[in-house]
């Protein structure tokens, strides 16, 4: 060895790899060649003056149904959530957590007119979360898969392209 290093090197050389899914943690990455596609999900309190919370594109892998790709982008935007049922079955987002979320909301006038038209019981919230319950009884979160309100989230699988809308509604729909 002394004929090819004829004396001690004196740097050392690293090589980073980011797998395909962007994570560098080798203990966290899928790895190259799992990654299937992208979803955009965007989570939503427009019925609050609040607008967008999040709006994310997400890898997914294949197999993978809607609750994987949401628990990404969450994790993605820094929120973390509540939920009941588990990804594979009966998936439901109950809360989102976020210091001062309901900070500025301001319901508007067309969706109090509703409330008031549906008889709507005010049940006060919380400012550093949101979910069911809060401001009104049959408030929760609902989600729109490419234009439509399908049933049960775990039961649709993730699509190259779609665009997941998770959208928070007063009243129940």
């Amino acid at each position: 060895l002394s004929s090819f290093f004829p004396r001690p090197p004196t740097s050392t050389l690293f090589f980073f790899f980011q797998a395909e899914d962007g994570i560098r943690d080798f203990c966290l990455s899928r790895g190259l060649g799992d990654v299937y596609k992208r979803q955009r999900v965007t989570l939503r309190a427009d019925v609050l003056g609040l607008g967008v919370i999040f709006d994310e594109k997400v890898v997914f892998y294949e197999g993978e149904n809607l609750p994987y790709v949401v628990d990404r982008a969450f994790k993605q935007a820094g929120i973390t959530y509540s939920y009941t049922g588990s990804f594979d079955y009966g998936f439901y987002l109950q809360r989102i957590y976020k210091t001062s979320i309901t900070d500025g909301y301001v319901i508007p006038g067309p969706i109090l007119d509703k409330l008031e038209d549906e008889n709507a019981s005010w049940v006060g919230y919380e400012k550093d979360s949101l979910g069911e319950k809060d401001f009104y009884y049959w408030s929760g979160w609902i989600y729109r898969l490419d234009g439509y309100f399908p049933d049960g989230f775990s039961a649709m699988p993730a699509e190259d392209g779609s665009e997941i809308e998770i959208l928070l509604s007063l009243i129940h729909i």
